[in-house]
């Protein structure tokens, strides 16, 4: 991927020689936010996101799904984290995917929302760090976090 950015933008570069300092200081940011070693520094953060998932699906019931028995965006949500994280695998081998995820994905991967999901976006885009943006893995825990906890406190109230 990260020789793909380069040669997109340095072909730009060449086809317009009057934003060349442009697409070069774009490149040089590219290269460094694409690169291997700036993503490995978030192998930690990422094994203990994984490791919470799993014990949110512990807690799930049995023919029921992360937030209970619709199946919602959290669902949805820990399935991309799931691709992403078999993407990162690829060239980070010291990330482990605990069995349990990869069986929630294989659970959910052919549903027409998920499988649309990657149709069009594809599961890299979800690898990208900008410095600028919030990270879209950021975004995923949160929305899970959010709505797990909504799930929770659905089912406490419901309980009262």
């Amino acid at each position: 991927m990260e020789s793909h950015v380069q040669k997109t933008i340095a072909k730009y570069a060449k086809e317009n020689p009057d934003l060349e300092e442009i697409y070069m200081a774009k490149l040089k940011k590219s290269t460094k936010d694409v690169n291997a070693d700036y993503n490995l520094d978030r192998r930690g953060p990422i094994q203990d996101c994984l490791n919470d998932l799993v014990e949110i699906l512990k807690e799930r019931k049995e023919g029921e799904w992360v937030s209970g028995p619709v199946f919602t965006r959290a669902d949805i949500i820990i399935c991309i984290y799931v691709q992403w994280v078999k993407w990162q695998i690829g060239w980070d081998a010291d990330l482990t995917l605990p069995l349990s995820l990869m069986e929630f994905y294989d659970e959910v991967k052919d549903r027409e929302c998920i499988v649309k999901t990657f149709d069009v976006q594809g599961p890299i885009w979800v690898g990208y760090y900008w410095r600028e943006r919030l990270v879209p893995v950021q975004r995923a825990i949160i929305a899970t976090a959010v709505v797990v906890a909504s799930g929770v406190t659905y089912a406490i109230l419901k309980r009262t």
